[in-house]
């Protein structure tokens, strides 16, 4: 599974899609479980080191092998 990698600071959302922290550029954020595409934009979500499902927007981030 890919890991996903911040370009710039990226907004962190829930589960309801709302803003609950930034992560800096540069930061891998966890495995890539699903992506999501809202014919606007495609959201990406992602397993946190402690399991923990959180969602990215995926223009601020790069898929890593």
């Amino acid at each position: 599974m890919p890991r996903l990698l911040t370009k710039v600071l990226t907004p962190v959302l829930n589960d309801r899609m709302v803003t609950i922290n930034y992560a800096q550029p540069n930061m891998v954020l966890g495995q890539l479980i699903m992506s999501m595409d809202t014919g606007e934009n495609q959201f990406m979500q992602f397993k946190t080191v402690d399991n923990t499902l959180r969602w990215v927007d995926g223009r601020y981030i790069i898929l890593q092998q």
